[in-house]
């Protein structure tokens, strides 16, 4: 099923604007397009069109499985995936990380002030792919202010989110362990980098005893798609079993089951405590911002240096709440991260130069992968793989998902190029939590 999302406006192609003509009545803030997916390319290593033949997918199509050509020669952005580079070893994405050159980076990665103004999770669209899920925000930028970040480097350097992406098991390895999951925030370069994407990587874990609340809101909308086409299927088709099937059972159910066999005390104790966790995390973890709505905070704007700026007590974000005063007593603290960088586990971060990790394999990204997870539940992690391959063909109501037989979405790792790719590990000694006066946090 594919949700499309909000349809371009003036700022992007006449072609592309026409296209959205096509599109029907818009209904509960999701459009359902009359697309339908056209891959050429699988997730089964014994396929002829699995990984190992990527190279081979025609790079003209990317628009029947992605929506990276909606940037492509607009005013603002110019993506270069004309070609296919699947079997190009120059920037290969994904890899196992490790240092191969010191990290250059100064600051952490800096997001805007809180405003009303923003795009928040409700202005999201939802979509089950045949090969992953994603959630998009609206692409017109008049609705509300798209989130974005700035990134260490010569200024500008700053990068819009447009979509996540999820993938199961992780696409990148750290050290040779691979994680249960990966988000990849895909962002848009602005400026000078209109030419290439940013993508933000949060690896997921599935070792916590608890739901991970900030994840399960995403699972929740995507059920949300899955169980529409379902009911969809059994009206116009006559099914009789609208309810997803994983291993046998039916994961709605499942889900409501387990929560019934919690004792009620215990669980709203558990529930309350969680909130509080998730509240206390997301105060800590969210510090860079802007001074204004157009700018981003230095140490210029701040007036501060940077021996006064940084005073963690700990690596972890959880050690860095207690605020700092400046020689006049004003207070700085860590500011809260506006959504989805809420999302973020930590400020530390593999980097990298590669390319998108499906065809046509474009070498045009920065990766930034966090070098500690987000901890989720197994329970969590069954009902993203469930959902991860529950695609189904609305007209046919079959389910053609292009995921592994065992439902799983990653490229195999590719052999990092030392020489080209700049893979580094951006560790304590190269920044600390960006603080900020009360008044702008």
């Amino acid at each position: 099923m594919y949700i499309a999302p909000f349809p371009p406006q003036n700022c992007f192609s006449l072609a592309l604007a026409a296209a959205s003509a096509l599109l029907p009545l818009q209904a509960n803030g999701q459009i359902q397009t009359s697309r339908e997916y056209q891959l050429e390319f699988n997730y089964d290593p014994r396929s002829s069109v699995g990984p190992s033949m990527w190279s081979s997918v025609d790079p003209s199509n990317v628009g029947d499985w992605s929506d990276f050509t909606v940037f492509m020669n607009t005013a603002n952005h110019d993506l270069k995936i004309n070609k296919n580079f699947c079997d190009d070893p120059r920037r290969p994405s994904p890899v196992n990380l490790h240092p191969t050159t010191q990290c250059d980076d100064n600051h952490e990665i800096l997001t805007k002030m809180i405003s009303k103004h923003d795009c928040s999770f409700s202005d999201m669209t939802f979509e089950i792919a045949p090969n992953l899920l994603r959630a998009f925000m609206p692409y017109d930028n008049m609705t509300c202010r798209l989130p974005a970040m700035n990134l260490s480097g010569d200024l500008p350097n700053d990068w819009t989110f447009m979509w996540l992406e999820v993938h199961a098991r992780s696409e990148h390895v750290i050290d040779g362990r691979r994680f249960d999951g990966e988000l990849q925030l895909i962002h848009l370069g602005n400026n000078a980098q209109n030419r290439e994407l940013a993508i933000p990587t949060i690896l997921l874990d599935a070792s916590s005893p608890f739901d991970e609340p900030r994840l399960q809101r995403f699972l929740d909308k995507w059920q949300e798609v899955h169980d529409t086409a379902r009911q969809s299927c059994a009206v116009t088709q006559g099914l009789q079993n609208s309810a997803y099937q994983y291993n046998g059972t039916d994961v709605s159910k499942r889900h409501l089951r387990e929560k019934k066999q919690q004792p009620n005390v215990g669980s709203s104790f558990m529930a309350l405590l969680e909130r509080y966790r998730s509240s206390l995390g997301n105060f800590v973890t969210t510090v860079g911002s802007i001074l204004s709505d157009s700018e981003y905070s230095t140490e210029k704007h701040l007036g501060q240096s940077l021996s006064n700026q940084y005073q963690p007590t700990s690596r972890s974000l959880q050690g860095s709440v207690n605020a700092t005063s400046s020689l006049y007593g004003q207070p700085y603290g860590p500011r809260r991260k506006m959504f989805p960088y809420d999302l973020f586990p930590t400020i530390y971060h593999y980097k990298y130069l590669g390319s998108i990790t499906y065809p046509p394999c474009s070498q045009i990204v920065r990766y930034d992968v966090f070098d500690e997870p987000l901890k989720i539940s197994r329970r969590q992690l069954r009902q993203l793989g469930a959902l991860q391959g529950s695609y189904i063909n609305e007209e046919t109501c079959a389910t053609e998902s292009v995921v592994s037989p065992t439902g799983e979405n990653f490229r195999p790792l590719q052999v990092l190029n030392e020489t080209v790719q700049n893979s580094s590990h951006c560790q304590l000694d190269r920044y600390r939590l960006w603080k900020y006066p009360t008044a702008y946090q």
